[in-house]
């Protein structure tokens, strides 16, 4: 079975990228390929892209889109060039390290669900925006999982949306051919600005119309982020309004029609209003014991 590693990058960020690139071939269970897909021009910047160095090129197979999709252009890269419904696609983030068993932890959990989508960073969010629920596997928000996310449990958890700042194993069988996928996505998504930044809504989108779960499980290993030029995660308000209009705009298109069920005790906002509440009670309690004492 063979296992790959996609990418796509901006310009300025060829640091970041050899850095990330480096922790994949550090990895306990080799990759069979590492695909890095660069346009001619990134749409975002306006900015032609300088010729891959010389490390990116020995050890990279650098494919060249027509056209720039966006962030979803890391996915051009396997989907063009591997043909086998079995292949395993790691989708990568070109500002993030990962650590040496990702890869292996992450064909672990597949074999016991071979039809799911693998992640470890996700988001649900069908009680909306204020009530949504997230677990990211980021250094070092991963610290924070108690408190911003939902029980995942021994067996994972079934989710919404699959970030892939985290990274994402998929099955190349789960995507029709590269042609077929970016011309949906070119045709109704990516003449929308918010939805053109926001290609974890729309893969999670098109995975869950077409019926394939995304599964997290704790056991696999947090990865670090690095600092990446012109990335939009500095930016987390605009980030996460941006996506918030994404992922209504994919649900008007009819995505995104079955959510995943939580409680609305497993979202940040609620357990900030009862620690809010129990400070309060407190506060109010030592208060009439004051009064009751004098």
């Amino acid at each position: 079975m063979r296992v790959v590693a996609t990418y796509t990058t901006l310009p300025g960020r060829e640091q970041t990228l050899e850095e990330s690139v480096k922790s994949l071939l550090e990895q306990t269970r080799k990759l069979d390929a590492i695909y890095i897909a660069i346009p001619n021009e990134a749409v975002r910047l306006g900015t032609q892209y300088s010729e891959p160095s010389d490390f990116l090129k020995e050890s990279c197979v650098i494919v060249k889109p027509e056209q720039d999709y966006g962030p979803l252009t890391k996915l051009y890269g396997a989907l063009a060039k591997e043909n086998d419904a079995k292949t395993c696609i790691l989708s990568c983030d070109d500002d993030v390290i990962f650590p040496p068993n990702f890869v292996k932890v992450l064909l672990k959990k597949r074999k016991i669900y071979p039809n799911s989508a693998i992640c470890v960073s996700v988001a649900m969010f069908r009680r909306g925006l204020w009530f949504s629920t997230v677990v990211n596997s980021t250094t070092p928000l991963d610290k924070w999982k108690s408190f911003t996310g939902f029980d995942v449990g021994k067996h994972g958890r079934a989710i919404d949306i699959a970030f892939g700042s985290g990274g994402v194993l998929y099955n190349r069988g789960m995507f029709p051919s590269y042609k077929e996928f970016f011309y949906i996505m070119k045709t109704r998504f990516l003449t929308d600005s918010d939805m053109f930044h926001n290609d974890d809504v729309l893969i999670s989108g098109y995975l869950s119309k077409h019926g394939v779960e995304r599964r997290i499980f704790l056991e696999i290993p947090s990865v670090k982020h690095v600092s990446g030029e012109g990335a939009l995660s500095g930016q987390p308000l605009k980030m996460l309004t941006r996506m918030w209009r994404a992922i209504v705009k994919t649900q008007e298109l009819g995505y995104y029609q079955d959510t995943q069920y939580y409680s609305i005790n497993e979202t940040p906002v609620m357990r900030s209003i009862i620690f809010v509440s129990l400070v309060i009670a407190i506060v109010l309690l030592i208060v009439l014991i004051w009064f009751l004492v004098m």
